[in-house]
């Protein structure tokens, strides 16, 4: 299949952003983290073994038997977080985390292209007649249900009715009074503290039931249990009933599975599952499922779950027996069930891995198979991609914390090159056509891609490698450790077995009780001269050194909390600019001569809890980009200090962020294992 046409463009759909951001390419299995619903194979009947699931902004189709893509665009102008099929329309809804809203035919024919009132959107359901849609998402988290409607051959959808969780709506006609009880929002935490976000009790996940009514999960905060509410299909508020998951007020709701039989199931952390009547709320069964499992879906009357890392199949009545268990299914954090043919083939998908699994039976006649059979799977990064790095031929380095290191190539669905070690993996960098890789363990690996060799050992530090950049002309490598220690290694030439140590100094410690304690160098950088190294780190400054002595030459303080990241560059302009980010979400630029604060830039508006993880300069375009611990970019005008985006990428903390040697492209990877190419482009309003 062709690219669609009708792939998305940046267009302004009511965001107050300037620039967006446009995916090149993404490499990774699929975002199924932060998902509802996917339309597998019931895109095509004739082809089984496709399946189709969001990448980040993309929309990508997976050829389950050669592991590759049959095709893949990007769908929307951020993290896509709804994909579901209407059986009734042979269309497919969208929708993405800033509340674009889009309808598709089956070859990706774009039919409606909409906004929502509200952002954030996470969650979604088809009525059972599939004219209605309803959706969670906004900072106030309302569910709001809608009409699809054909009018003149144009599709239009409409908004029928909204709660949120502070209100419930009686009628139409009178007013919404506030039902959520007072001790559920009082403040939680401290306040006062730079990271200190407020909880609020939010709709986490709604669906309809086969009368058309809403039931809705309302998650709540502050040790106290959540709730289920019951809407009428015009949205009067009906009933509401505790989600009481053994006593463990703190456990939070994992899973919702539609009705069955008049039942529904509901699943918390730790692996306990409600059932629950969807006429009353009533709650007729109690459930642990083995393996803390973090999905469900019904098999016949069945409900079955998956271990969440074991491999284990439940099979549950209604009642809550355990009536049947096998085990040998996929292990890789498993979040997501899709039946590929009913009771015989399912799709299970993890969080960074799709399986097309087998149900084995002894004969057609036995209601529970003996055995799960495995038939395909991909994966690439496993547990936390963690380090990115681009080369001069715009190939893409990256690994993870289980090992895994991938060298990824633009139009390439497989890693180029591919090597494993046996510790997590921090950092990395290029020097040249050879990869140098930071590990936890305190080694530090170089390694030729393509050359048949594995990587091997260059030097051996005194703590874990968090983070290093090589020197200008790429003969000296700074290296920054959880010791607090910064170290300068000479590589002449650049294979060298014995690189040359030319400074080891201890630049960052924190007092505790009396006791000087080492602090992690998160980030390290060189002047755009050469002749000083800044470091940042959890002591909350960030220091500039001379590279020759190692003498420390400055502090910069104004952090309140560990500093994440630091770049140092001149600008197109010729003006030189130092700019910091830390947990406090903050971003500091500075004066790139005195030091001195030229913006502070705050990123306190941003709804939900974050901290700022990497940050960028980009001197042709006069940009700085910084990434937060929940997925998002954000661009900044380093000249004026405006804010000229704010995108979420990525359905998890973004670990690592570099531009390209011309400042065309940047590279992100994410603890979602998904590795992103974009390019910044100006987003263009209709009027």
């Amino acid at each position: 299949m062709d690219k669609p046409s009708s792939s998305n463009e940046d267009k302004c759909s009511g965001t107050k952003d300037k620039f967006g951001f446009t995916v090149d390419f993404s490499w990774g299995v699929s975002s199924l983290r932060q998902c509802a619903g996917f339309p597998a194979r019931v895109l095509d009947p004739e082809d089984q073994k496709s399946y189709v699931a969001p990448l980040g902004a993309l929309v990508v189709c997976w050829d389950i038997t050669t592991r590759q893509r049959k095709y893949s665009f990007q769908g929307h102008s951020d993290l896509i977080t709804v994909m579901l099929h209407n059986v009734h329309l042979n269309a497919v809804f969208t929708a993405c985390y800033s509340g674009e809203i889009k309808l598709w035919s089956p070859t990706w024919e774009l039919l409606l292209n909409s906004k929502t009132k509200v952002g954030e959107v996470h969650f979604a359901d088809w009525s059972k007649n599939g004219d209605g849609i309803l959706l969670c998402g906004g900072e106030d988290s309302a569910v709001t249900v809608y009409d699809l409607a054909k009018c003149d051959s144009k599709w239009e959808i409409r908004e029928r009715w909204i709660v949120m969780p502070q209100t419930r709506k009686n009628s139409p006609d009178k007013a919404i009074v506030n039902f959520v009880q007072t001790d559920s929002v009082g403040k939680k935490g401290n306040p006062g503290s730079s990271t200190y976000v407020e909880q609020k009790d939010y709709y986490d996940m709604a669906i309809f039931t086969p009368q058309n009514k809403v039931i809705a999960l309302l998650q709540r905060h502050h040790n106290n249990f959540s709730e289920a509410h019951l809407y009428s299909e015009s949205g009067n508020f009906l009933k509401s009933q505790i989600l009481d998951p053994l006593g463990d007020a703190k456990a939070s709701l994992l899973c919702l599975s539609p009705c069955h039989n008049g039942i529904f199931a509901v699943g918390f952390q730790g692996g306990i599952f409600l059932l629950l009547d969807e006429k009353d709320l009533s709650v007729t069964s109690v459930l642990q499922a083995t393996g803390s499992a973090q999905v469900a879906l019904w098999h016949g009357n069945c409900l079955l779950t998956v271990s969440y890392l074991s491999g284990i199949f439940s099979w549950w009545t209604s009642g809550g027996e355990l009536v049947h268990e096998i085990r040998g299914g996929p292990k890789g954090s498993i979040i997501h069930l899709n039946w590929a043919e009913p009771g015989k083939e399912l799709w299970v998908g993890g969080i960074m891995s799709l399986h097309y699994v087998s149900l084995e039976y002894n004969n057609p006649e036995e209601k529970f198979p003996v055995q799960v059979e495995e038939q395909h799977s991909i994966k690439f990064l496993e547990v936390t991609g963690c380090g990115v790095a681009v080369n001069d031929k715009n190939l893409v380095l990256a690994g993870d914390f289980t090992g895994n290191i991938c060298v990824w190539q633009q139009s390439k669905t497989d890693p180029v090159f591919q090597t494993k070690y046996e510790s997590a993996i921090r950092c990395l960098t290029w020097n040249n056509s050879y990869a140098f890789i930071g590990c936890l363990d305190g080694n530090l690996l170089r390694w030729l891609p393509g050359s048949g060799l594995c990587p091997h050992i260059a030097l051996t530090c005194i703590g874990g490698v968090l983070t290093m950049a090589w020197s200008h002309d790429l003969s000296s490598l700074a290296i920054g450790l959880d010791t607090g220690n910064l170290c300068l290694y000479r590589f002449q030439p650049v294979n060298s077995s014995e690189p040359e140590e030319l400074l080891n100094v201890r630049a960052h410690s924190i007092r505790r009780d009396g006791q000087e304690m080492a602090a992690e160098i998160w980030s390290v950088c060189w002047s755009p001269c050469g002749s000083m190294i800044a470091t940042a780190s959890e002591d909350q400054t960030a220091c500039v050194w001379n590279s020759a002595n190692g003498l420390k030459i400055d502090t910069l303080t104004g952090h309140t909390t560990a500093v994440t990241s630091i770049d140092w560059k001149e600008m197109v302009n010729g003006q030189l600019l130092l700019a910091t980010c830390a947990d406090d979400r903050t971003v500091h630029i500075r004066d790139g001569v005195t030091f001195k604060m030229k913006y502070l830039l705050d990123t306190k508006d941003i709804h939900g809890w974050y901290t700022l993880t990497y940050l960028s300069l980009n001197p042709v375009k006069n940009w700085c980009l910084c990434s937060t611990q929940n997925g998002r970019l954000v661009l900044w005008d380093c000249l004026s200090g405006e804010r000229l985006g704010c995108r979420k990428m990525h359905a998890g903390s973004i670990e690592g962020l570099v531009w390209n040697k011309d400042y065309t492209l940047c590279a992100t990877v994410s603890s979602d294992c998904v590795v992103n190419m974009f390019r910044v482009n100006e987003v263009h309003c209709k009027l």
